[in-house]
């Protein structure tokens, strides 16, 4: 795939039904990755003088990633499936057909039957296996615990995102988030976790810069001194939304159990919930609380049935959804920028970011202590030039085919204080002055 790391622009291209579509060819294009999904696109691509070609739902194709200095590899993982397509306008010789595709095979999207026994990081690997696809546990290669759900895993006639999902939503590893995700290193999928990205440590770092789209490439650096990665961004935006997550940080749970021919009903908030947490090396529910104000044994949202445990599945299976959904809404300090023909960095990994208070960067820019922080890379969106022309993005005298804008959603640990430290000493590292300015 495209050398993310090379500071050169790049370009995209399609090949569908024999037929390749270069830049010029090509409007509206948006690409999403993100946690445990498999990537979304969208575009609409010009066809001239060919009244004759079509484009169905349900054809295959290629994307293609064109950089200035590599060339372009092997297409097998790069394959993707067209779930719509409408022929859009026609206009003298010109048609547009506006398509909606997902990454995919004939092979990745046959639904299979079949079952099988180990944990559940072995099942995601086995179910992309299943379907002719690498899965790549990153966890086992940097010998990280494995997960203790030894269990029997069945599947009915489901396609290899619907088993990969369905089984990530019962994983579980002490204190830790598990994901599985599209790995753009190695054009294939991963799986990683919060704890690895903390793990591997301070290879990425991302710092404002009101000139990053001043050049024709993407203001991209490895930093000489520290040997750290650096990406200017532009402009951001900042959300924090830990207050609209109660439901997930409190959930409404109720236990139903038979014992002794008899129906038992409880509820699960307070200490209860506390100590589930607790015993997957979790303390700091009674600490968030407090923070927030919120009294031991409220919850929120509607109510949850819990059911007895199935013989054959590990402990927390019931209740795993929940508790994966309460860790990832403690990380709720969210903040979005913006990159120019670069990808960024892979989704999941950690970045230090240095940011500035708004109503600094005129004269002498001041670090912001609360948005200064470690974040993980969440959610990315790769979008064609022409929003560079609009809204925040106004930048002028850009080729709305051949620019590309990244937008990337970092989120961060509301309770974790240790980030701005962090951060702050990553930076002392590297030769700040080469980048931006700033006060350390």
């Amino acid at each position: 795939m495209l050398d993310k790391y090379s500071g050169n622009s790049f370009n995209i291209g399609f090949y569908i039904n024999d037929r390749v579509f270069t830049a010029d060819s090509i409007i509206d294009f948006q690409l999403l990755l993100g946690f445990n999904n498999i990537p979304y696109g969208k575009v609409s691509l010009i066809i001239n003088s060919d009244p004759d070609f079509k484009i169905d739902t349900g054809d295959y194709g290629y994307i293609l990633f064109v950089g200035t200095d590599i060339t372009t590899l092997d297409t097998s993982e790069l394959s993707i499936y067209i779930i719509n397509s409408a022929l859009n306008s026609v206009s003298g010789k010109q048609t547009e057909f506006k398509i909606e595709f997902k990454f995919g095979t004939p092979k990745s999207l046959e639904p299979i039957s079949y079952a099988y026994t180990g944990n559940s990081l072995d099942a995601i690997k086995e179910s992309f296996t299943h379907n002719a696809y690498q899965c790549i546990n990153i966890l086992n290669e940097n010998n990280m615990a494995d997960t203790n759900d030894n269990m029997v895993w069945k599947y009915i006639s489901d396609n290899m995102e619907s088993r990969a999902t369905e089984i990530i939503s019962h994983t579980i590893r002490q204190n830790d988030y598990v994901f599985w995700y599209f790995d753009e290193n190695y054009a294939s999928y991963a799986i990683s976790s919060f704890q690895l990205s903390q793990e591997m440590g301070s290879r990425y770092a991302m710092i404002y810069n009101k000139n990053a789209l001043s050049s024709t490439s993407a203001s991209t650096y490895t930093d000489t001194n520290s040997g750290i990665k650096i990406w200017l961004y532009p402009n951001e935006s900042r959300e924090n939304l830990l207050g609209s997550k109660l439901k997930e940080l409190y959930p409404n749970l109720v236990f139903s159990t038979i014992s002794n021919g008899s129906v038992n009903v409880g509820n699960c908030k307070g200490d209860c919930f506390s100590n589930v947490m607790k015993s997957l090396g979790d303390n700091t529910q009674e600490t968030l609380r407090t923070q927030m104000n919120i009294s031991k044994n409220s919850t929120y949202g509607d109510v949850k049935l819990i059911q007895n445990y199935p013989s054959n599945t590990h402990k927390l299976y019931s209740l795993s959804p929940d508790i994966r959904e309460r860790i990832l809404a403690t990380y709720g300090k969210v903040l979005y920028v913006s990159l120019y023909n670069s990808l960024g960095p892979e989704i999941g990994s950690l970045i230090n970011v240095l940011t500035y208070k708004p109503n600094s960067l005129v004269e002498m820019p001041t670090i912001d202590p609360i948005y200064t922080d470690q974040y993980i890379v969440a959610e990315k969106a790769i979008l064609q030039g022409r929003y560079l022309k609009s809204g925040l993005l106004n930048v002028p005298n850009r080729d709305e085919t051949s620019d590309y804008i990244i937008k990337i959603k970092l989120i961060s640990n509301h309770i974790n204080d240790s980030g701005l430290e962090a951060t702050l000493n990553v930076f002392k590292t590297i030769d700040i002055d080469n980048y931006s300015k700033a006060v350390l």
